[in-house]
């Protein structure tokens, strides 16, 4: 199949900068037997709207993801978001594709609701039928609540609010699935003498929002000591062990003045001083502040966990993997994402999903990363393999 790329609304620019936007649509040359399906590049002038459609493989159903917004979003990132949506869907057992959206624009600078709206209504031949969106970088339960009324079909997205019915405890299924995934892969790290027990661990946390709160707290609860912890600003560090409670109040800092940083009885860093600190764990919660080719020669741990979606680079990741380091993709460690977003779209009970992911993430995570420290293969890429063969057992029938 040749992906299908359509463009719609209409602008006026000058030939330099339509050169520029063509060729940055033309992601042609990453199609593989997997996908992409199709390509839209939407445009409204009157709002300034510039966004895209990824649609990637939707063998197994509607293709799952969510928009971002971003200045410098290019359809090829889009596409690599929506190929993680392919694979992290399989890997979670639900009847979800692969699909991702993103829209070129500065999310602190416009009126983000009014784009969602523009944006929606362009690509609404999509919804639900073969795109289902959601939240994603720049873009919270507000604006999918504006996608969702445009579109006029509640099935047009997953991560809506509770009364729109959106599922509860979304933030505490996506803590339950993040802890499980690193539990269970310390815990066969362990077998492999590659790491200490969780409760002898030293833990470095990049990204201080909820989701890095709630795992602190819990790798505090079960006796592991956390050396460093950073935020856009800056880097708290302390070797004997920040006390979780006196941090509480910097989580998901909004300024300088309210950052971690500022924490009493610990040695400030630069955002940058995390990468180079000593430690077993080093978590990941932060996309835009995570591991490229710049610092990954400085991460000084034996384990990384990708809590947040692309927050490690490929090259950066093989660079961690020359090294010895164990990574845990974001496509293993969020399947509890594509269960939460399957369970809303189908009704199912909070209870229920929370059991699910336990149960899924544990199998997931066994499966994957026995299968790459016995193979000793990229652990991205065993989780690849193994969410490969579901998909193409679904292409075959």
């Amino acid at each position: 199949m040749d992906p299908n790329f359509e463009k719609t609304g209409e602008i006026k620019l000058d030939s330099s900068e339509l050169a520029r936007l063509f060729q940055e649509i033309n992601i042609s040359g990453l199609w593989d037997d997997w996908g992409p399906e199709s390509a839209v590049q939407v445009y409204d002038p009157r709002v300034n709207l510039e966004g895209i459609l990824v649609i990637d493989n939707i063998v197994l159903g509607p293709g799952k993801g969510g928009i971002k917004t971003s200045p410098e979003i290019t359809p090829k990132e889009i596409f690599e978001l929506a190929r993680s949506m392919t694979y992290k869907c399989s890997l979670a057992d639900v009847d979800f594709g692969g699909a991702y959206a993103g829209i070129r624009a500065d999310p602190f600078d416009i009126d983000k609701a009014k784009l969602v709206k523009a944006f929606a209504k362009k690509i609404a031949p999509y919804v639900p039928d073969v795109y289902i969106s959601g939240p994603g970088e720049g873009v919270g339960k507000k604006e999918i609540a504006v996608f969702v009324e445009e579109i006029g079909d509640l099935r047009g997205a997953t991560g809506k609010p509770v009364e729109m019915g959106g599922m509860p405890q979304e933030t505490e299924i996506r803590k339950l699935g993040v802890r499980v995934a690193l539990e269970e892969g310390v815990g066969i790290a362990h077998t492999f003498s590659i790491l200490n027990e969780v409760s002898q661990a030293s833990i470095a946390i990049s990204g201080f929002d909820s989701i890095g709160l709630g795992i602190a707290r819990y790798l505090e609860s079960k006796g592991a000591k956390i050396v460093a912890i950073s935020d856009r600003w800056g880097t708290a560090y302390k070797k004997d062990g920040i006390d979780v409670k006196k941090v509480l109040r910097h989580a998901g800092a909004k300024s300088k003045r309210s950052s971690v940083r500022n924490l009493g009885g610990i040695t400030p860093l630069s955002r940058d001083g995390i990468w180079s600190t000593e430690c077993d764990i080093f978590v990941l919660t932060a996309g835009t502040l995570g591991i490229n080719e710049a610092n990954a020669s400085l991460v000084n741990a034996k384990c990384v966990i990708e809590a947040e979606n692309n927050s490690i680079t490929p090259v950066a990741e093989q660079i961690l993997f020359k090294k010895g380091i164990l990574v845990l993709p974001d496509i293993l460690v969020n399947v509890c994402d594509a269960i939460a977003s399957y369970a809303e779209y189908k009704g199912i009970s909070p209870e229920e999903t929370f059991s699910l992911v336990e149960k899924t993430t544990r199998e997931k995570t066994k499966l994957v990363t026995q299968h790459s420290l016995e193979s000793v293969l990229l652990p991205r890429r065993a989780a690849c393999e193994i969410a490969k063969e579901r998909i193409l057992e679904a292409m075959e029938r």
